[in-house]
């Protein structure tokens, strides 16, 4: 039996926003909810997820919606879970909104797909397999993470479009090392999504396990920080290597003199490599979170 939206709406968790009043009378219907509409988007766009799905909820229930309005309301309710990491939740709210619109238009599927790999859920992300660029790196992507391709093809595939400065294959390559065990791919690929203006959490810490294979391949030994900055000045060491450990130094040093000379030479590499803004948002993360 096919539920109306509004039950289906009703039935995720979270869900039922308290409705507002109907709008002052002769004010027309139109305005109200495009008005409604834009506080929906400010909303998402502020990070006020729960704020955002009582706008929806009153452009859908309320405002007698175009089918235009309904559909970009009812996705706003999906990215709303999704801002909130409630997978799951999105995901059948993404399935609804594929039996309504099928066939789904491929920017949509996309954003599903994308969304949805961000949060670990490769399975769910399948449904959406056909529906993405056989060329693109997104497809590419899911590919890798539901088994259908091997990380060394991967990172073949996507390295010579990666160098292009095509930031959505430096995702590709990130996922791809994280399963190969490359950590100075790993690096780098972060880095490069961050000089792209990506939003990369994990970059300190894929420094961190960089620095300790590096240091523990050559035997050094924890707080021989003489010892691990002639490792990162070796000619021939990977530039991101070297990264990873004057990156780690920075940090962990145990001198404060130690630390202030690597983080210089961990940001003049960065600037070397042409990532200048890789090199001030990693450093404005790092005052910032210590």
């Amino acid at each position: 039996m096919r539920l109306p939206l509004a039950l289906v709406l009703l039935a995720l968790p979270g869900a039922a926003p308290a409705l507002e009043a109907a709008p002052p009378a002769g004010q027309p219907q139109s305005t109200v909810r495009q008005a409604a509409l834009s506080d929906m988007r400010s909303a998402i766009a502020a990070g006020r997820p729960a704020a955002a799905r009582a706008h929806a909820a009153r452009v859908l229930w309320q405002l007698d919606a175009t089918p235009e309005e309904a559909r970009a309301a009812r996705l706003v309710v999906i990215d709303s879970y999704l801002a909130e990491k409630q997978g799951e939740t999105a995901f059948h709210a993404m399935l609804r909104f594929d039996q309504d619109y099928r066939p789904l238009d491929r920017a949509t599927a996309s954003h599903f797909v994308s969304r949805l790999l961000d949060l670990g859920l490769h399975r769910e992300a399948v449904n959406w397999l056909a529906a993405l660029d056989d060329a693109g790196a997104l497809k590419l992507r899911l590919r890798l993470h539901a088994g259908l391709a091997k990380p060394d093809a991967v990172i073949a595939q996507a390295k010579a479009r990666a160098a292009r400065g095509e930031a959505q294959w430096w995702q590709v390559l990130a996922d791809a090392a994280g399963k190969s065990g490359d950590g100075t791919l790993a690096v780098e690929a972060q880095e490069q999504l961050m000089n792209a203006g990506e939003r990369v959490p994990g970059l300190w810490e894929a420094y961190d396990r960089e620095a300790r294979a590096a240091a523990n391949q050559r035997n050094l030994l924890a707080g021989d920080d003489r010892a691990w900055l002639e490792l990162a000045r070796r000619p021939g060491i990977p530039p991101a290597r070297s990264r990873a450990i004057f990156a780690y130094l920075s940090r962990h040093g145990a001198e404060r003199e130690t630390r202030l000379r690597a983080q210089v030479q961990h940001v003049h590499s960065l600037q070397q490599a042409g990532l200048e803004r890789a090199a001030l948002q990693a450093y404005e993360r790092y005052l910032k979170n210590g």
